[in-house]
Formats: C-alpha cells, structure tokens, sequence
C-alpha cells in the first residue's frame, strides 16, 4: 500500500469493496472466535511464508465450527517498521477478504513482537497504516491495541495511555481491547486500569486463560470483578497435553482431556454470563512452523491435527458455538468409546494395574458398562477409572454425594465409588467413600458416598476403584451433586 501526502496529511486508499456481508455483531458478547495461524506457518511464518490457499482452506475450517470472528495478529518485525511495506499490507487486505468469503469477521492484533515503547509518534503512524483503511469496515469488528501487555512494565502503559485514544480517532468506531500477561492477570487488569486511568481503558478486556480448568469459574468471576465496568472475554484458552492431575499419557486420552478442558472452561463462562471462549489454536503446528522455538508444548493445542483432521475437540467447539447450552455431562453412562480406543470409555481415565474395558451389552441401563478385573488370574493393584467432572467446583460446608451402580462376577477385593477433594493448588485435602461393593457374584447395586466439602476445597475428582480383585466388577450410571 502507497501514502500518498496531500496538504501535509497522509491519505489512505481504501482496499476494500462494499463487503460480502455486513451484518453486525454486538461485541464482545456475539463473538465466536477462533484464535489463528495456519499449521505450517506460525506467527511471522504467516505473513512471509504466504500460502494463501492454506489460509482459504482454514478459514473454511473455522466457519464450518460455527464461529464467527478469526483472530489476526500482526507482527511489527513482519510488517515494516515504522511503515509496513506494501507486500504486507496487501497479504492483510487479501486475509480480512478471504475471511469475508466464508461469512467470518476479523479481530485484528496489532504490535505483536515489538516493545518499541518510546517511539510513540512512529507507533501512530504504524497503527495509522495498518488501521486506517478499514476505518469503520465492518469486516474488522476489534481491534486489540497489542497481546498480553505488561502491566508492570511503565513505557508499556505509558504508551497505551496514548495509543489506545488515538486508536479510537482513526478506527470508525470499532471496538478496541487489550489483553495482560503474566501469572496473575487479575492482578494485571487490576494494575493496567489503575495504569491507563479512565479515558485511556479498553471497550472490554481480553482475558488469557492457561489454568486449570477445574479453577475456571471461580476465576473468571474474580475476572469479572477486576474488569468491571467494561466487559471480560476469555479471548485465549486451551489445553495443553500433559497438563493433567493425574497424568494422561496416550494421544487418545490427552484428546479426550482436551475435550473436558474445553467443556469445562465454557461452561464456567455460560454461567457467568461471558461471551463463549475463543479456543487456541485452530490447528497443531509442523515441527517447522514455530519461529525460534523448540518448547513442545506450543505445538499441540490445536482443534485439528496438522493433516487437518479434527480432533474431538472441534465438535465440543462447534456445539457450543452454534448456541447450544455447554454439554456438561463427563459420559456417566459409558456410552461413549474413546476416540481411537473403542474398547474404552470416553471422559475417564485408568490408574493402577488391571484389566480395563467398556462393555457393551453389559449395563445397569443404556447400551454399556465400564468394567475393571484381575489380569490373567493376578487381582487388581488400586486400579481405578477417574475423571473430574465438567461441573468440578464446590462450595465450602456443602454437602455432596457421589453414586455409581455396580455389579461383580467372582470379585475380590474392595469395589466402590470415591470422591476426592483438591485445593486450588492441585492438593489432595480429603477424602469419602462409599461402603464396599459385596465381594463373589452379585446383582447391580447402587453405591453412595456423601461428604461435606472441606473448608479450602476447590474442585473434586471422582473415582471408581477395585483392588485386589481377582474377579471383575462393572460400573454404569454415575451420579455427582
């Protein structure tokens, strides 16, 4: 894109036609937003590397989950400093186009990788460059001033003290937003209002979430609290694999857990009133794809796989982008296999030695039963199936009960249902159990373990357990409240 100077004042051409749909959204509650960069290609990789036939092919990805805004962040070091170069600007006018074809609005990120603070007046201009053709375009639906600022840092909050009003001059009214980092970002939204003062804060807050999901509610509602008057969204959020308590470790659970953070992290915002969170990232990242790092763990948050595959996730996004009420069922019933592992039940997991399996034709009611057994006569270890539930806060003083149907065939050993309770730290702090399934034979028999939760509990897993069982016994029809 070329400046052209007229009497001392920079003029933009616009580089967008009337768009292809110009329907409005109430932001940030409307948003369904997908965080992006193509799988082959992350960050600067984006924009230099172009291949503009993935980006079409992902954009019909993310339209197809029922989105829709994509995210697009821009990196300074990419673009041109302190004028992005034509080739950028117009690889940015064909995304925002491309997103526009398949129905998807765009939330644009500016001053990613770039901590220029001082240079205020060559920050406008930037911005300018980048921001100004799209002036009121319905297309661009926000506009965040730069990812996870810090708040402790003062010429970052100097900076956006002033750049977040003249980003509003030169927008046409289009939403702005910022984002914190840190390890405590309530904290941060607390220090960054303070920082901004009033005529220099966001229309609403972008809230990153990493943490357990289990902690959700009660954190976005401290969220909220820290973010008021203007409005939270949960603008980044995902799991990823081998952040789990107990470990998962085959690729068919850790996607399975994925499923649960997700579930959980939304129904926590549902509850709370809060735009649906926008998932990181639409796909998994090649070896190749990162620039300049080597940690594993920024390359498997994905909702597809890099081959485009779905992973099961994507249909948890899809159903809660398309309006419907969070699924917070955690598959009491065992009617669902695990994805890849049919002969398994989906949401829980296995410790211990024993033979695991879900049976099908084997059920206290529906089509299937977990079973666990001695492995070629040897009994059990604490073998146990485990989840935690999509709904796992409590409230201190309150009393719960968890129940499950059960039945065994020559069983041994002890047999029941637990409940354990955790701290907001991941500590086990307390336990309940139910009485004992009977030992040899028996018919399906309901077991209940009630508890008062502990003063410090935060969340609870449940746990379905046989050891020094010779025999095997069946689980069906769990129940938690």
């Amino acid at each position: 894109m070329a400046l052209v100077a007229s009497a001392g004042v920079l003029a933009f051409p616009l580089l967008h036609a009337a768009p292809a749909r110009a329907a409005s959204l109430a932001v940030p509650q409307d948003l369904r937003l997908v965080n992006y960069y193509p799988a082959h290609n992350g960050w600067t990789y984006m924009w230099r590397r172009w291949d503009r036939a993935a980006i079409d092919a992902d954009f019909s990805r993310i339209a197809s989950l029922n989105a829709n805004t994509v995210r697009l962040i821009v990196q300074t070091p990419a673009f041109g400093w302190p004028e992005p170069t034509p080739r950028y600007t117009r690889r940015l006018a064909d995304v925002v186009g491309l997103a526009d074809a398949h129905g998807l609005h765009v939330e644009l990120t500016l001053f990613d990788w770039w901590g220029g603070y001082k240079q205020v007046r060559k920050s406008e201009l930037w911005a300018r460059s980048i921001v100004a053709p799209y002036a009121g375009d319905p297309r661009i639906v926000t506009i965040e001033l730069q990812n996870e600022m810090d708040p402790t840092n003062v010429k970052a909050t100097t900076w956006a003290r002033t750049l977040l009003p003249y980003l509003r001059q030169i927008d046409g009214g289009i939403p702005v937003t910022l984002s914190v980092s840190g390890h405590d970002p309530i904290a941060g939204i607390r220090a960054m209002r303070q920082a901004l003062g009033s005529a220099a804060l966001p229309d609403y807050w972008s809230f990153h979430y990493y943490d357990k999901p289990e902690l959700a509610y009660q954190t976005f509602q401290q969220a909220q609290q820290a973010a008021a008057p203007q409005p939270l969204f949960v603008g980044e959020t995902g799991y990823w694999p081998g952040d789990s308590d107990p470990p998962v470790t085959s690729v068919a659970d850790r996607e399975d857990e994925q499923v649960r953070y997700l579930r959980t992290v939304e129904t926590a915002a549902h509850l709370l009133g809060l735009p649906a969170v926008a998932p990181w990232i639409l796909s998994d990242f090649s070896r190749s794809a990162i620039p300049n790092r080597v940690r594993d763990v920024e390359y498997h948050f994905g909702l597809f796989r890099v081959d485009g595959t779905p992973k099961p996730a994507a249909e948890a996004v899809r159903a809660f982008f398309g309006n419907q009420a969070p699924d917070a069922g955690f598959d009491q019933g065992f009617e669902q296999p695990l994805a890849g592992e049919a002969a398994l039940p989906a949401s829980w997991h296995r410790r211990g030695a024993g033979s695991f399996a879900r049976d099908v034709g084997v059920a206290h009611d529906g089509d299937a039963a977990a079973s666990i057994g001695g492995v070629r006569g040897r009994p059990t270890v604490r073998a146990r199936f485990w989840t935690i539930p999509t709904v796992p806060w409590v409230t201190s003083g309150a009393t719960v009960t968890a129940g499950v149907w059960a039945r065994g065939e020559a069983a041994t050993g002890t047999t029941r249902i637990s409940v354990l309770f955790f701290d907001g730290s991941r500590h086990f702090i307390g336990e309940a159990d139910s009485t004992p399934l009977a030992t040899g034979t028996t018919d399906w028999t309901q077991l209940t373990a009630p508890a008062i939760v502990p003063p410090t509990a935060a969340y609870v897993r449940l746990e379905l357990s046989s050891d020094a069982d010779s025999g095997r016994v069946w689980f069906d029809d769990v129940s938690f409240g």
